[in-house]
């Protein structure tokens, strides 16, 4: 009797699961016509660095963008997730003397400070004075916080990044790896680039620099390839 009721149960539980199965069948499920994409970008301060950098999340959408034509370029993504910034800072071999010991330092900040919005108010800092070890500064940002959250294309400052030696120069050859989350939203016109390009070829996916300049005048370059 045992037998033929636990039988019974499964048999009705099978049948359930086979009119759900029925009923999903015939009722089309919502999908996302939405696109999202994680990657960390790379990048490399030139001598255009000062010392220190302010990144908002309009240069960061501007990282990664698609050519309308030779002279047109768009953000290829619509909105942007800061998950982590990691920056490296070594030292120039040949620096000091005898009063003077060489180091370099490197420091990330989420700020935080638009009026009205959750912010961060986090910095991490980090100070090598082996020219063979470099200073190295990683933090990522609060998740409910303007820079851990998905934003659109702004001038609001998403992070801020310095690196300099024992005499407050300017680090040249500073490492930034930026990890990101992409997403797109099909109801969204492309938003322009803040540089003008050239030389562009049309439809082509390219790299930009981190501050949105173009490669002769940024602070910090991209080190990946089809860069602009």
């Amino acid at each position: 009797m045992k037998k033929s009721k636990g039988m019974k149960q499964k048999q009705n539980r099978a049948l359930v699961r086979e009119e759900k199965q029925e009923l999903d069948a015939q009722v089309l499920p919502p999908v996302l016509p939405q696109l999202s994409q994680g990657i960390t970008m790379r990048f490399r301060t030139t001598s255009n660095f000062t010392g220190v950098l302010g990144v908002t999340f309009y240069n960061l959408l501007d990282t990664w963008i698609i050519a309308g034509t030779a002279t047109n370029g768009y953000q290829l993504w619509d909105y942007v997730k800061i998950k982590r910034v990691t920056v490296r800072a070594g030292i120039q071999i040949g620096g000091g003397g005898a009063t003077q010991v060489p180091s370099a330092s490197c420091e990330v900040e989420f700020p935080g400070l638009v009026a009205g919005a959750q912010g961060s108010g986090l910095v991490k800092s980090c100070t090598s004075m082996s020219p063979f070890v470099p200073a190295i500064a990683s933090l990522a940002p609060n998740r409910k916080s303007l820079a851990g959250m998905w934003q659109p294309s702004s001038n609001d400052t998403a992070f801020v990044i310095r690196a300099v030696d024992n005499v407050g120069a300017a680090i040249i050859g500073a490492v930034i790896d930026v990890e990101l989350s992409f997403k797109n939203n099909p109801l969204v016109s492309p938003q322009t680039i803040a540089s003008a390009i050239s030389g562009a070829t049309a439809g082509q996916i390219y790299f930009g620099s981190l501050d949105g300049a173009r490669l002769a005048a940024t602070a910090a370059k991209t080190v990946f390839s089809l860069s602009i």
